[in-house]
């Protein structure tokens, strides 16, 4: 964990909140990640490559990074920076408030957002292939 007091933190927020469908997940392998994404309705992540198979998934995505840089960037490109709130300047009352606001308002990505990520892999293909 990047958190010390990550229980403590978690069973606050729980409180804060006030909702027993919120669960803490502790990663064990990206397979098992997966599947709880897929599995979940809304995804509450600090981390940029949960929120992107979230999206790809088709789910809520509410992103509180800790470095924030290309997340907000990745957020406003597809038209939802909203959703993504700095961990650094973020509340538990903010943070409530975004996932009553978009808790279940999924994300569609567009066509476009989709093949510009297919491009990427199109580049990383060729240049391994060139190895």
């Amino acid at each position: 964990s990047i958190v010390k007091n990550e229980n403590d933190l978690y069973n606050e927020f729980k409180r804060l909140i006030e909702n027993e469908q919120i669960y803490l997940y502790k990663y064990n392998d990206p397979w098992e990640l997966c599947g709880l994404i897929n599995f979940s309705d809304c995804i509450l992540t600090s981390k940029l490559h949960v929120g992107i198979v979230a999206l790809r998934l088709g789910k809520s995505v509410i992103s509180i990074p800790i470095h924030p840089q290309k997340t907000q960037r990745l957020y406003n490109q597809i038209n939802e920076g909203e959703r993504c709130l700095a961990l650094d300047n973020a509340t538990s009352i903010e943070i409530g408030k975004l996932l009553h606001k978009y808790h279940n308002k999924s994300i569609s990505l567009s066509d476009e957002v989709i093949k510009a990520s297919m491009k990427n892999w199109e580049y990383l293909d060729s240049f391994l292939n060139k190895l």
